[in-house]
């Protein structure tokens, strides 16, 4: 397995760098070295007691995969970082959605004016328990369409559906993209309705899928972006879990309305 840091495990060198082939996370190491195999009641130490291998295994089932490490000089330096797999390799016009996951992104160590700063950037989030950070998408005629982190603010807890149908609607009505999405987003549910093992702030899921409508959607989603994961203490991460449950409920939504949409037009009344 590979190396854990102490409470940051990895910095992402660069998040905007969704179409290159391969993705380098920085990885701050701990003193105490490489994660154990697992000890008698199956737990991970060094460094993080009562961490289950089976959540352990579980995350890593819903990241990108893992290709081993490099080093690169930074200010006359070397750091380590991870080599990650790109999940949009495979697409021939990917179309990718950034989703902030919690209602709160500063961890418990963060000083009073980082949580302020936090709390001021999104104040919907508190209630959404998500927000949007942008979305790349590559469409039919070749052109690149890129929404930032300014325009997914424009959403509040009343129109952030408008935001998400936008992204959703990249290959028009489509019910089977649509359920697709929700299925990839219910095993991160049901994982994170078990795990006690990990806390995440200001950590993302990422939606990928095929914008060529010669082609399946293929959806994938993934975690990604893990610079403040945090020890649970046996405790469920409810700040993660309530903008799960609200994003899934929003998705729904679209489906809903995808699929009456979809019955419409093929109604011969």
């Amino acid at each position: 397995m590979t190396q854990l840091g102490g409470s940051d495990i990895f910095r992402s060198m660069s998040t905007s760098c969704w179409r290159g082939h391969s993705t380098l996370y920085n990885q701050r190491h701990s003193t105490s070295g490489n994660v154990s195999e697992g000890s008698a009641d199956d737990t991970i130490s060094d460094g993080w007691p009562g961490i289950s291998m089976e959540d352990a295994e579980g995350l890593a089932r819903m990241t990108p995969r893992f290709y081993g490490l490099t080093s690169v000089p930074i200010d006359k330096k070397d750091v380590d970082f991870l080599i990650l797999e790109d999940v949009t390799s495979t697409y021939t016009r990917p179309a990718i959605l950034d989703v902030k996951m919690g209602r709160i992104t500063y961890d418990p160590v963060a000083s009073a004016t980082k949580r302020e700063k936090e709390a001021r950037k999104y104040p919907p989030q508190t209630v959404l328990g998500f927000r949007i950070l942008g979305y790349r998408m590559h469409c039919q005629d070749g052109n690149i369409v890129v929404k930032d982190k300014e325009w997914g603010k424009g959403y509040d807890e009343y129109t952030i559906l408008d935001g998400l149908l936008e992204f959703f609607s990249g290959r028009g009505i489509d019910p089977a993209l649509m359920s697709e999405a929700l299925s990839k987003l219910d095993r991160v549910r049901q994982w994170f309705a078990k795990q006690t093992s990990f806390h995440f702030y200001a950590s993302s899921l990422l939606f990928v899928y095929e914008n060529d409508r010669s082609k399946p959607a293929n959806v994938q989603l993934v975690m990604i972006d893990f610079s403040h994961v945090f020890p649970s203490n046996n405790q469920l991460d409810t700040n993660y879990i309530v903008g799960l449950n609200m994003l899934y409920s929003k998705m729904e939504m679209i489906l809903e309305k995808f699929t009456s949409l979809s019955a419409s037009r093929t109604s011969p009344f």
